[in-house]
């Protein structure tokens, strides 16, 4: 079977790497001492990259920052493999709403396969680490209000070149996260993805004072207003090194 202008069920491109290449290059990278950070999209590349972590992870006896990124289509079994064996979700909620990429999606896979791109709250109900990044430049600008409003609304905003034509559609029907699980996720998630959630990442006694004072209180801004929110400082180790 074949979608018009689109692909055949069971369809996959050619694997950069066999399973048995891709599990021993992690483990050797694990051996030496680093965590392996893999881009995946389709899912069966994610199905690959969790197969072999959790393989090299049991070989090796150890369990660095391993790193998925982007996570388009994902099986469920593989989220609960990566929240068992403590691999990371990194996520980009600019990408989590439905826009011009989704609708080109839908003929080649289906509307049903392309409005459940980009999962969160599967990965957060499962108790996933989850960690946020913009992927700039390949989405401009890198502005973490937009990927907290995208997170919450899993709609396109205002700003967003394709407003007009999507603003009435929502990616998906899984609840949105809330506005605590898109700041951690952009701040705490981002540090321990590093390894330096002892030092940053959060607002704690011991650790470096790093953190952005905003021009409005986020708390009681809506959901769908977030994104027009700016920084007036920025603090890095207690120092002011930006300023409106």
């Amino acid at each position: 079977f074949i979608r018009e202008n689109g692909l055949a069920d069971g369809h996959n491109e050619p694997l950069y790497w066999s399973d048995d290449e891709f599990t021993q290059a992690a483990a050797d990278a694990m051996e030496a001492g680093f965590g392996v950070h893999v881009h995946a999209m389709g899912d069966n590349a994610v199905r690959q990259s969790v197969d072999c972590l959790v393989k090299a992870q049991k070989i090796t006896g150890k369990q660095p920052r391993n790193t998925i990124a982007h996570l388009m289509l994902v099986r469920d079994e593989d989220m609960d493999a990566m929240a068992e064996n403590g691999i990371i979700a990194n996520c980009q909620p600019r990408w989590m709403v439905y826009d011009s990429d989704i609708a080109a999606m839908v003929p080649m896979m289906g509307k049903d396969r392309a409005e459940s791109a980009y999962p969160l709250r599967a990965f957060l109900d499962r108790g996933a680490t989850v960690a946020f990044g913009t992927d700039f430049p390949v989405t401009p600008p890198p502005d973490t209000m937009h990927e907290i409003q995208c997170a919450m609304t899993r709609r396109v905003f205002p700003d967003a070149p394709d407003y007009q034509q999507f603003k009435e559609k929502r990616l998906g029907t899984e609840k949105p996260a809330a506005l605590h699980e898109a700041v951690r996720a952009l701040s705490w998630g981002g540090a321990y993805q590093m390894s330096l959630e002892d030092i940053t990442g959060a607002i704690e006694a011991g650790k470096s004072a790093d953190m952005v004072i905003l021009d409005s209180d986020i708390e009681e801004t809506s959901a769908d207003e977030i994104y027009a929110i700016k920084v007036d400082k920025t603090l890095f180790k207690g120092r002011v090194v930006y300023g409106k």
